[in-house]
């Protein structure tokens, strides 16, 4: 089978204003990017690492690739924009928690940021900076929605958890109003209604957060409401906004059964 040798000329993507020069692999977590011109049109082919390191070699079968006309400057210099996931994401705890009734709890929770490649006013591709695979959340095969699927610490505390410069942390405050203790296994994140932004306290100390949320159910404990908070996470101080939501919600409130946003 065919296969794209490796260029020892690597370098990594950094967010900004960044130069790809032509046929060179850039890395950004586990996403590499290479751009190659042709006669007439430019290739913009990507393929991921699970380790983070550049694919020696890869199979062109395990490639995707984007064609523009010539009339398209790749060679220019691009813009790396971060955004957010375009789907719910189903982040699953490493270790189930247990809620007792009438309790709360809140959780940090990091998911994977997506790179936005544009050029001027133009978006050439956004992609997720690491692999990620679908998944169905809902009551049952005809209720519900495709997600993306993420395992998680779901800290308890930001202590242990150091800013992440492909991540961006959610609050998420989930409180129990029923009788009964809440087993928190999956919990939907309606990612595309958040907001995207950046913390940065020192030039070496960077975080990126999302909109706080809180999902509160019912003392019967089979409906809930999601809230998600206007104004940036109180962790998340001098912060900036990145990236409004993809999908703004009306009143920033969502009422939805209680299996559509805890599993």
């Amino acid at each position: 089978m065919k296969q794209l040798s490796d260029t020892s000329e690597t370098a990594p993507i950094y967010w900004g204003d960044i130069p790809l020069a032509d046929n060179q692999w850039h890395g950004l977590d586990q996403l590499w990017l290479c751009v190659t011109t042709h006669a007439r049109e430019r290739l913009l082919s990507y393929c991921y690492s699970e380790t983070g390191k550049h694919p020696r070699w890869q199979q062109f079968g395990r490639l995707t690739e984007y064609r523009y006309p010539a009339g398209v400057n790749l060679d220019n210099t691009l813009a790396a924009r971060q955004k957010l996931s375009p789907r719910a994401v189903v982040v699953r705890p490493i270790q189930p928690i247990h809620l007792p009734a009438g309790t709360s709890v809140t959780l940090y929770v990091g998911t994977s940021l997506w790179l936005s490649l544009e050029q001027g006013d133009n978006v050439l591709v956004e992609l997720p900076v690491a692999r990620l695979s679908d998944t169905w959340f809902g009551p049952d095969t005809i209720q519900g929605e495709v997600c993306y699927a993420a395992r998680t610490h779901a800290r308890l505390s930001l202590e242990g958890s150091p800013p992440n410069p492909y991540k961006a942390m959610t609050p998420v405050t989930i409180k129990n109003h029923a009788s009964h203790p809440l087993v928190l296994d999956r919990i939907n994140l309606p990612i595309p209604h958040l907001t995207l932004y950046q913390q940065v306290t020192t030039p070496s100390l960077q975080r990126y957060w999302t909109s706080a949320i809180t999902m509160t159910n019912t003392a019967a404990g089979s409906d809930a409401e999601l809230k998600i908070e206007p104004n940036p996470p109180t962790a998340c101080l001098n912060a900036e906004q990145l990236a409004p939501p993809r999908e703004p919600l009306a009143a920033g409130i969502l009422r939805k059964a209680l299996t559509f946003l805890l599993g």
